[in-house]
């Protein structure tokens, strides 16, 4: 554990957070198809998109892992709307069922983030 959360990186997670909350009510109240996240909400798109590229590109597995599901989640999203605009309900069953596994991925790559900070906040008080 000698690769270390920086403050920017806590930050742009902590920014995510609104928007997360966004997204889970699109996904509840919105059929899917009817999402059009990016359309809809084209400011908190591209603050996603910029958190989840900027976590990426971390050199700690944990931030990095939750950056990559960020951006799957969203993808996932966009994936969806295309295939039931499509009109073929096995492709779009699909990638539904891709959509979740995204959202599953991703809840848990964010207890890893979480567990990581509490665990370098912990050595460093040395307890």
């Amino acid at each position: 554990m000698n690769i270390k959360i920086t403050d920017a990186e806590i930050t742009a997670a902590e920014r995510a957070v609104p928007i997360l909350r966004l997204l889970e009510q699109t996904v509840t109240y919105c059929r899917p198809g009817n999402y059009r996240f990016k359309a809809a909400f084209p400011k908190e798109y591209a603050t996603w998109t910029e958190i989840a590229t900027t976590l990426r590109q971390s050199p700690v597995k944990e931030v990095n892992d939750f950056g990559r599901s960020m951006a799957d989640v969203v993808r996932c999203l966009n994936e969806v709307d295309e295939a039931v605009a499509g009109g073929n309900a096995r492709q779009a069953r699909r990638k539904i069922a891709a959509h979740i596994r995204a959202w599953k991925a991703l809840t848990s790559r964010w207890e890893a983030f979480g567990a990581r900070m509490i665990a370098e906040e912990l050595a460093k008080d040395g307890n």
